[in-house]
């Protein structure tokens, strides 16, 4: 069990204001755990860090002397060349300094008297920086720094000093001429806002006489390449949100992030340069959807593209280093998307398959990098154990390497294979499996350790513009400040982060019923399967219904009216006493959904208003009905729930007669084991059969529905009965068709309709009741939750069997009774095969009827005698017909 050990036994005490807490160590058997933080999470990775200088000390750690002494031992050596000289290097120093004296619990000395001589150190150190990015970087470290370690603002920000002002003015006078240098104008914006993020003073950005974030995106216009600009306003972005700015970043007035989509799905369109360059692209698409991630804003996640899939494959064509870095990205993005399960369904042997590839591949020159990125995701993942020991030989060895740039021996990018940069990352990696001793390692044959050795090569190469030496100093201040305690001053980053993956962890709150003598119900809406049972239904709902009742389909047919086509204003479309023409399948196919989802609301409204006996606590919908359930749930308004439903069917099946799929057989399976059957049935035809519905998973049979191509159907059912004889029954009973749904093949058709949603701002809003999904997520309680299940009636198959095989776990524990407000009888057959408890009725509108079904319930719940129960209801077991 984690336990919290107070590691400040015999500190001087220290006043609250400077410190606001103990220092607490995670520890799991013999292994020191980090405590990985959710500003960790979002800023993800070793570049992060060691290059950008962002998320120092993020992860947390109790102190330790021996590591602390392996810090000031580097820079002892790093003090032997000419970078002692460099004030960045000298700044990084003295803040180190300052922070293990201030972890040590064995120096008990920093009273207010003694902290001022020692910070008025650190700034002296700060103010001597001549290079304007480096000054801003050291600046917004020093901020992130104290913010980290507790200490007030008012120790340090008085009226003779305010660096975080001093550095906000200062920011006006970069440079923009040319690209390059709006990037790091841009970068250099994005560090100082993280900085004062840190030290609370956020309202300076935006609230005094300059607004720097609008300086920040205007400077942005002059970004241009996709390596500038997918990265860099990606970046800025995410920094937005981190510090509580996010609403800056989707103004209505200008959209910032949906431009960003816009741009990177262009730029995408010159081939031949993502051909050459994959890399560019991939690391701006994660990083973008990170970003998304971050502003909590996750309908762009399939805005004009599946950006996810996108990345994926861009994944595919990088080199084998390459590969691991930027997995670590996409792996660390969807962990915090709470959407890894549905990429890979065992991440800890995809990370091992990874790291056993590196390690046999011959060592590249970047794998040093690979192999760091890999030890911090298994961190991230907790998978710890993932990594086998001999990774550590192999990183020590990858960086061994001397290189002779002066004399052509080595490539020419002093940056990547520096001698600081190899410390640096593994530094990082070796630390965090408990190894940093080895860095230190001498041979009999050398006279000096291996950190020596490699500063000492570099510097033998030194090149007055290489700047690389920052990135060791990184990653000694995170070392340092990461030493803090995990609980001593956590990061104000994190109130502002999502991490989604635990958003969706949150237990559902359901409602609870007005008075216990209600009957609690979950109301389930049919979808286009139950179409045919609509042809000329009665008028009566409308002609006799109450005035809500009424209102529902006189708003409806204003709101349908706006969009022209079929039907028209004319309410007589809800009852579809008229045969729709051919002319226009797409036309047809928008009016019948729209026409339906209307009726079955106005059904799900009569009900509500016709008796005060009800209290609906959940609802569900098969297929098409998910958007009737949207909209009953309010998750929806009727409008843009309207105009989803008249434009969703148009969308998919223009795309199935678009590209020609074929004529599709729909065909049940079913047997005993059919899930484990099929496996074996698409092992041997994995083209050209799609599950789009599970029907039936109980003890006694199992039945899937699929379609089957036309081109193979003899093939696949010769098969079927050579393999399995009379085990599987096979059973075709639709006429073919071509306008197909719940396929794979209509992902396409799924981001026309996410592109649909976002151009049409439809709004989604958490449900004010759950959801039962039948998309195989279990509940559907957010906003996104909701988007999602509507989308995935695209290309994602109905999981109806498994939600009815876990309707009690999912549902609220005191439903009653489920209705099914509409025609067809679809949800009947669910119900039985999967053993429901609750009783079971549809309803269609009639008033006289709906008092057999309550009194009938009431009696199951026993709340009324026996007698009460009726003879139809005695005769139809646990159903009745209202």
């Amino acid at each position: 069990m984690v336990k919290p050990i107070d590691e400040n036994a015999g500190r001087a005490n220290i006043n609250i204001l400077w410190r606001f807490s103990s220092v607490f160590r995670l520890k799991a058997g013999g292994l020191i755990m980090l405590n990985i933080t959710n500003e960790s999470r979002v800023l993800q990775g070793p570049w992060t860090t060691l290059v950008k200088g962002r998320g120092l000390g993020a992860n947390t750690e109790k102190f330790d002397p021996v590591k602390s002494s392996y810090i000031k031992e580097i820079f002892r050596i790093v003090d032997q060349s000419t970078v002692k000289s460099i004030p960045y290097n000298k700044f990084s120093k003295e803040l180190c300094n300052f922070i293990l004296d201030f972890n040590n619990p064995a120096i008990p000395f920093f009273q207010r008297k003694e902290l001022h001589p020692r910070i008025d150190l650190v700034i002296a150190s700060l103010k001597k920086i001549d290079d304007p990015y480096q000054y801003f970087l050291a600046s917004a470290i020093l901020f992130e720094s104290f913010g980290k370690l507790g200490l007030d603002p008012h120790l340090w920000i008085n009226k003779q000093i305010d660096l975080a002002e001093d550095a906000l003015i200062q920011l006006q006078n970069l440079p923009a001429a040319n690209e390059q240098e709006c990037y790091k104008a841009l970068e250099a914006h994005g560090n100082l806002f993280l900085g004062i993020a840190h030290i609370g003073l956020v309202d300076k950005l935006t609230k005094g006489n300059i607004d720097y974030v609008l300086q920040a995106f205007n400077i942005a216009r002059g970004l241009q390449d996709v390596w500038h600009k997918g990265r860099g306003i990606a970046a800025f972005l995410t920094v937005l949100g981190l510090v509580g700015l996010g609403h800056y970043a989707t103004r209505p007035d200008h959209n910032h992030l949906k431009d960003l989509v816009l741009y990177m799905n262009s730029s995408l369109e010159d081939k031949e340069r993502v051909e050459k360059r994959p890399n560019e692209y991939v690391f701006s698409i994660l990083l973008m959807i990170n970003c998304i991630g971050v502003l909590d804003d996750l309908k762009y996640l399939e805005y004009k593209r599946d950006w996810i899939k996108v990345s994926n494959e861009l994944l595919d064509i990088l080199p084998l280093a390459l590969k691991a870095i930027f997995s670590h990205y996409c792996l660390s993005t969807l962990d915090n998307l709470g959407l890894i399960h549905r990429y890979t369904n065992n991440t800890k042997a995809c990370l091992q398959r990874l790291t056993e590839s590196l390690m046999a591949s011959g060592g590249g020159e970047l794998d040093y990098m690979a192999y760091t990125y890999c030890v911090d995701i298994a961190h991230k993942l907790k998978l710890v154990d993932a990594i086998p020991d001999l990774l550590t030989d192999k990183l020590v060895e990858n960086i061994a390497t001397l290189y002779d740039f002066k004399n052509g021996v080595a490539p020419t990018n002093l940056f990547y294979r520096s001698g600081f940069m190899r410390t640096a990352y593994a530094l990082t990696a070796l630390s965090q499996m408990g190894k940093i001793d080895r860095i230190f390692e001498t041979k009999s044959t050398e006279s000096k350790s291996l950190v020596a050795r490699l500063i000492a090569n570099h510097i033998e190469n030194w090149d007055e513009s290489d700047d690389s030496f920052t990135t060791l100093n990184h990653a000694l201040i995170d070392l340092s400040l990461s030493q803090r305690g995990s609980s001593v001053a956590p990061s104000v980053i994190d109130e502002n982060v999502v991490i989604h993956k635990e958003k969706n962890q949150v237990k559902v709150k359901y409602l609870s019923r007005p008075e216990k003598s209600k009957i609690s119900l979950h109301a389930y809406f049919p979808g286009m399967n139950s179409r045919r049972s609509y042809v000329n239904i009665s008028r009566d709902l409308y002609e006799k219904g109450n005035q809500q009742v009424r209102a529902i389909f006189d708003k409806s047919s204003e709101i349908l009216a706006e969009y022209g086509g079929l039907g028209g204003a004319d309410v007589s479309r809800f009852f579809f006493e008229d045969t729709l023409p051919d002319d226009d399948v797409c036309e047809k196919w928008n009016c019948i959904g729209s026409s339906m989802t209307v009726y079955n609301l106005a059904l799900f409204e009569h009900l509500k208003t016709s008796t005060s006996d009800f209290f609906i606590n959940s609802v569900g919908g098969e297929s098409y009905g998910v958007i009737t359930a949207a909209i009953a749930s309010n998750a929806l308004s009727l409008g843009d729930g309207l105009k989803i439903a008249n434009s969703a069917l148009g969308i998919i099946y223009k795309h199935a007669h678009l590209n020609e799929f074929g004529k599709w057989h729909i065909v049940s399976l079913v047997g005993r084991s059919i899930s484990q059957d099929l496996q074996e049935i698409k092992r041997i035809f994995p083209e050209g059969i799609d599950v789009f519905r599970w029907q039936t998973l109980s003890h006694e049979k199992e039945e899937v529905h699929v379609y089957i191509n036309h081109r193979i159907l003899n093939e696949i059912k010769e098969f079927i009965e050579e393999s399995f004889g009379n085990t599987i029954s096979f059973i075709e009973f639709k006429r073919p068709t071509i306008e197909i749904i719940h396929s794979p093949k209509l992902a396409p058709a799924r981001i026309a309709i996410s592109n649909f949603m976002i151009d049409e701002n439809i709004l989604f809003s958490r449900p004010d009741i759950p959801i039962l999904a039948n998309n195989g997520t279990g509940i559907a309680s957010s906003a996104d939750d909701v988007r999602n299940l509507i989308l995935d009636m695209t290309n994602i198959p109905m999981y109806s069997a498994q939600s009815f095989q876990s309707f009690e776990e999912m549902v609220p524990a005191d439903t009653d009774a489920i209705v099914e407000l509409g025609y067809g009888k679809k949800t009947q057959s669910f119900i039985y095969e999967h053993g429901i408890r609750q009783p079971f009725f549809e309803y269609f509108g009639d008033d006289h009827k709906l008092q057999c079904t309550i009194n009938n319930i009431k009696c199951i719940k026993g709340s009324m005698e026996p007698e009460c129960l009726s003879d139809k209801y005695q005769s139809s077991s646990k159903s009745c017909h209202v």
